[in-house]
């Protein structure tokens, strides 16, 4: 069973006893999800250093990890509902595995920061947010409603960069005529560029 769980999942601890002929204990130290990445059809946690702590499955796929000599374990389905955490889009659809680093903590970081920051601003109704590759050197965020884009650089402080955007939008493009950008590319320092459709 230990290998079992252990196959679908990365904690600090886990130690499994039996009790008694029909009874086992399972003692889990979980890592704290920070974000759902997800790769090709597939999504997955990361926790604050960027490890890949556990895959996302439906209620199905939890069945086949809860049995133990064929007689159903009771799982709280509930508890697996990580909809609050950012949800990041990798465009290369790339092989992810267990254990394996996708970003790392100072990215999981700015996400977190960007996902604060970008509340502040009332335009921003975020649809996906996106990353090129695993090197993830910048942010891709589409925006509802009309899907316009913005480009966030890891290598810069995020909520410096909104504020140049806000800035821009403001004094240049005019809220209103949001539905009309294309995209707006916030990572060249203090260079802001913008594409209207």
């Amino acid at each position: 069973m230990e290998k079992k769980i252990n196959e679908n999942f990365v904690f600090n601890d886990l130690k499994i006893d039996k009790v008694s002929p029909n009874t086992i204990k399972i003692l889990i130290n979980e890592k704290e999800p920070k974000i759902q990445f997800n790769s090709g059809e597939k999504t997955y946690l990361l926790d604050s250093s960027g490890l890949v702590i556990q895959r996302l499955f439906g209620k199905e796929a939890f069945s086949d990890i809860y049995k133990l000599n064929n007689e159903q374990l009771q799982v709280d389905y509930t508890k697996f509902s990580y909809s609050e955490l950012p949800l990041i889009y990798n465009q290369t659809n790339d092989q992810i595995n267990l254990g394996q680093f996708i970003l790392n903590s100072e990215k999981i970081s700015e996400v977190e920061q960007f996902v604060i920051s970008s509340k502040q601003y009332p335009y921003i109704k975020i649809n996906r947010v996106e990353v090129p590759d695993l090197t993830a050197q910048y942010l891709n965020v589409i925006n509802e409603p009309n899907n316009w884009q913005f480009y966030l650089n890891f290598n810069d402080d995020i909520a410096l960069q909104l504020k140049r955007m806000d800035l821009i939008i403001k004094e240049t493009i005019k809220e209103e005529k949001l539905g009309r950008v294309n995209y707006i590319d916030l990572r060249m320092g203090e260079n802001v560029y913008y594409k209207m459709k």
